[in-house]
């Protein structure tokens, strides 16, 4: 049997970059997955990777 947990992607700033976050609903983060210069990029990746795992992106 696959367990699933619910995840949400987050869009962040890290340090001078954007990171893209697994984070669980209940507010922990599983970790960063990818970083990138620009937050647009950031934000299109988030949204292909969200469909994936039918998650929400939040952009912070």
């Amino acid at each position: 049997m696959i367990i699933t947990y619910p995840v949400k992607i987050e869009v962040a700033k890290f340090n001078d970059k954007w990171g893209i976050w697994f984070k669980l609903n209940d507010g922990g983060h599983i970790g960063c997955i990818f970083v990138t210069s620009t937050k647009e990029l950031a934000i299109m990746i988030a949204k292909e990777i969200a469909k994936i795992f039918n998650a929400e992106v939040e952009v912070m």
